[in-house]
């Protein structure tokens, strides 16, 4: 009777003693599972990561600010990362499969960045502060008035983020992680698009409550607020 064993893999250490394990190992094995989960399943795994990365922007926002920590905000931002999950998901596979020019990488690339800038970036900022105002019951009014406070401020500021993100992406990671890196670089970028939102929320609250003779100096206090994080 034969009997087939498995043989050990050479013990590449010569003392025998375990080997210590390096510093990026940990995020390099969080990777390999985040490329294994969304290789089998690519929905729910980017139902899962993207709210948590929208949390914790927000969360990260609210550190900085001075206000008391709201939990019912950073549940807006959970529902408002579910429901983009999917679609910016889809996205970034589509912007992966087009724009592939064999005759100059550049080309490509270029391409792609300015794909991602001139047409997702735009209505994914109007999604994101629209929504943010529905869900808190400013109403269609109250939304519309946000995204016209934010977003001409937050467009131009992705201009210095992300297209460096999206240009590094396509050219040094796996296809099967860059949803993973991108993941990385968005805790970043919420953060400020929820230190942004909390500053045009602030100002809605402001006009709400107070008189209409108040109503301009608090839109002047919000534009000195955006002004002053601008120059900073």
């Amino acid at each position: 009777m034969i009997f087939c064993t498995r043989q050990r893999p050479p013990n590449r250490n010569p003392s025998g003693n375990p080997r210590a394990k390096r510093p990026w190992e940990p995020a390099v094995a969080f990777l390999d599972w985040f490329s294994d989960s969304q290789s089998r399943r690519p929905y729910l795994t980017q139902l899962c990561l993207t709210p948590v990365i929208y949390c914790i922007g927000d969360f990260s926002a609210q550190m900085i600010g001075d206000d008391d920590f709201d939990p019912r905000r950073s549940l807006r931002s959970i529902v408002v990362g579910l429901v983009i999950a999917i679609p910016s998901h889809e996205w970034f596979l589509f912007l992966g499969r087009r724009f592939n020019y064999a005759y100059s990488p550049t080309i490509s690339l270029c391409a792609k960045v300015a794909a991602n800038q001139l047409l997702y970036t735009p209505l994914f900022n109007v999604y994101f502060f629209a929504f943010h105002g529905l869900l808190s019951g400013e109403g269609l009014m109250g939304a519309a008035e946000r995204v016209s406070n934010t977003v001409p401020t937050s467009i131009p500021r992705s201009f210095l983020y992300w297209p460096f993100v999206t240009a590094f992406n396509f050219t040094y990671v796996q296809p099967q992680s860059r949803s993973a890196a991108t993941s990385v670089f968005a805790v970043f970028w919420q953060s400020y698009l929820s230190w942004l939102n909390s500053s045009a929320e602030t100002g809605a609250e402001m006009r709400i409550g107070k008189p209409a003779s108040s109503n301009a100096c608090a839109v002047g206090d919000l534009d000195r607020r955006l002004l002053l994080f601008d120059d900073n």
